[in-house]
């Protein structure tokens, strides 16, 4: 079991995936560090969707290219997978080593943009977290601004999986005020290591 705020390390264990293992594989037989990476490119605004071996630093719009474009209509570009992937506003961003998906969605298959409602305090959240955190709770701290309070929560043991955002009724923005939260308090810990620094020095 890792501990909140810990790591599998912690516990004496790695995971790694597939992809992750085969590099590693690689680096000690060839010496070749990680230099290419596999991009699934598709969704229903592309023409032609097919998995691409591409070296790291290539631009989205090269894989776009080579898959005959987007189509007409095509709304959303998302870096990722559905549920845990970021909406680009550009194509020039590049692939990275992380980099495993490119997901172009047409307007019906979007989710509608709509302003957010009410908690409901329903808890279905708290029902689907892997992680078996509170975000309805984390989400209140969040919105005013008691990020120590958030981190009491474990909030940056989220894992940003996407599942509480699918499942909220109130369609809250959920994973988005979580990243916030987490930036806040890395920001937060860097001012504190400085002040101490200072302090010594």
């Amino acid at each position: 079991q890792v501990p909140p705020g810990g790591l599998p390390a912690d516990v004496g264990c790695a995971v790694f995936n597939i992809n992750t293992t085969i590099c590693i594989f690689k680096a000690i037989t060839t010496g070749m560090p990680v230099v290419n990476k596999v991009v699934t490119v598709s969704g229903s605004g592309i023409v032609d969707p097919k998995n691409i071996e591409c070296p790291i630093g290539t631009p989205v719009s090269l894989l776009l290219d080579a898959c005959g474009g987007v189509k007409d209509g095509t709304y959303k570009l998302i870096a990722g997978g559905p549920m845990m992937g970021i909406a680009q506003y550009n194509l020039d961003v590049t692939c990275i080593k992380g980099t495993n998906a490119v997901l172009c969605l047409t307007k019906k298959e979007a989710a509608p943009v709509v302003e957010e409602e009410v908690c409901l305090r329903c808890g279905r959240c708290v029902n689907v977290c892997p992680m078996h955190l509170t975000p309805v709770y984390m989400h209140l701290y969040a919105e005013k601004g008691m990020w120590k309070e958030a981190e009491a929560l474990n909030v940056m043991d989220c894992i940003e999986c996407g599942s509480c955002n699918y499942i909220c009724p109130a369609r809250l923005h959920l994973v988005q005020s979580f990243r916030v939260t987490k930036g806040e308090l890395r920001a937060l810990a860097a001012k504190e290591k400085a002040a101490k620094e200072a302090a010594k020095a």
